[in-house]
């Protein structure tokens, strides 16, 4: 039996070099795949992806509940992160 791939795609938000998070959630979805995004706020931007078909969870990429809450249910995963002061963890 064939599973089909649950795709979980990280920092779908973000406006960040060319929007390649997001660009990559509209060609999953173009293509009839499961996706899931990760935005850093609810906003126009997560509602918009949400009116695209994908669930959308938002949360802090450097948060491991929000991380592991996002990954729960997910096959495959496109990880995206930009670079903000933020997430400066060293």
């Amino acid at each position: 039996m064939r599973h089909t791939p649950a795709y979980l795609v990280t920092a779908a938000g973000g406006g960040g070099v060319g929007g390649v998070s997001r660009r990559v959630v509209e060609m999953l979805l173009a293509h009839g795949e499961t996706g899931r995004a990760t935005v850093r706020r609810e906003d126009e931007r997560a509602e918009e992806l949400r009116a695209l078909g994908a669930e959308v969870l938002a949360g802090d990429l450097v948060d491991p509940r929000h991380v592991a809450a996002a990954l729960d249910g997910s096959t495959r995963v496109f990880f995206n992160m930009g670079g903000a002061p933020a997430h400066d963890l060293l």
